[in-house]
């Protein structure tokens, strides 16, 4: 049996997108015999997010990525780990050539390009994916980018073709593990105030990390048009219930794309103003860029046109269902395991 281990940055401050579709990829890796462990660090989020699904692994302090590097590959020989997967940004040309001394096959989960990453995998599974000129920095890498190699759940797989309401009755707001900006609130109170969305329930996606749960939890006792999903397994099932989707600009994009959900996009991290330009310039979503509390009436007001113009909800939902297929982490898990069994 194939062993592999996941490396991600998951502490607090970096949300949890790396976590989850590292999550994703496991999933798909543990389904096909291979027995997966995930790195922790001392007050990370992998803990709590990955639950009991996998065994976790902590690692010691470390004052710089190479040190980190260095005890996950310390650790990586001591298990004998066929496969290293990292997601993280904290990374430089020190860091892999530290880890390829476990021996083990190195897989690198990437946004940004900032080197060429000496990596026997490179994915990045994004709409910008394949508008990055990566240069190889190991012989024979393999480049798996594009929206082919997108690695969201298996439970956006064969969605059936979206039928869209004429009138408007749910949407739902979504800024993934956390509210950095505690815009949720905020966006709550504007549209129980707003005369336009009096008959409309808000569907709330309250992350992991929301230090602002308890302002929430208040709101919908006041108002039962204020619908507040915790933990949810299946968070297909309210995007398919959303009329329209206002979702920060991450991996969730994709996950209602697949769903069909007209969304307006917004920003609010450095890493997700290309993909919302980019999906916004192909007629995937509206972006509406950088979002902050005082921005939150435009928000409001976006919303309301979009729900008036049924015709443009109709082709947003018809073109961005055909955009992903829910099998990406599938792919990339097959491709990584016949180069680790072909290894030796």
């Amino acid at each position: 049996m194939l062993r592999a281990a996941f490396l991600v940055d998951d502490a607090p401050q970096a949300g949890l997108g790396h976590v989850m579709r590292s999550i994703n990829l496991a999933v798909e890796l543990a389904s096909m015999g291979t027995e997966v462990y995930f790195f922790n660090s001392s007050d990370g989020v992998v803990p709590e997010v990955v639950g009991e699904r996998f065994p976790k692994i902590r690692l010691p302090e470390s004052d710089s990525v190479e040190k980190m590097g260095q005890a996950a590959c310390n650790i990586c020989k001591k298990m004998e780990v066929d496969i290293l997967l990292i997601d993280t940004y904290k990374v430089n040309r020190a860091f892999f050539d530290v880890l390829a001394e476990s021996g083990a096959l190195l897989a690198y989960i990437d946004d940004l390009n900032a080197f060429a990453y000496p990596v026997h995998f490179l994915i990045n599974g994004n709409i910008t994916g394949d508008d990055y000129r990566y240069e190889p920095g190991e012989p024979n890498e393999i480049f798996l980018t594009g929206l082919e190699y997108n690695l969201i759940r298996s439970e956006f797989r064969d969605i059936a073709p979206r039928t869209i309401r004429q009138v408007v009755k749910d949407i739902m707001i979504t800024t993934g593990g956390t509210d950095p900006l505690d815009v949720v609130p905020e966006f709550c109170e504007e549209v129980l105030r707003n005369d336009d969305f009096q008959d409309i329930r808000v569907h709330v996606i309250v992350g992991g990390r929301f230090q602002n749960k308890a302002e929430l939890k208040a709101l919908e006792q006041r108002d039962k048009r204020i619908i507040l999903y915790e933990n949810v397994q299946f968070i297909s099932k309210v995007m398919l219930q959303a009329d329209i989707a206002v979702s920060s600009s991450g991996s969730t994009l994709y996950e209602l794309a697949a769903c069909g959900t007209p969304t307006i996009g917004f920003v609010i991290a450095e890493n997700q103003l290309a993909i919302a330009e980019k999906m916004g310039n192909k007629g995937y979503i509206e972006n509406f860029g950088w979002l902050d509390r005082s921005k939150i009436s435009t928000l409001t007001e976006c919303i309301s046109k979009l729900a008036c113009d049924v015709g443009r909800r109709t082709e947003m939902s018809a073109r961005t269902q055909s955009m992903v297929d829910g099998k990406g982490a599938n792919r990339v898990a097959r491709m990584i395991l016949d180069r680790a069994t072909k290894k030796d």
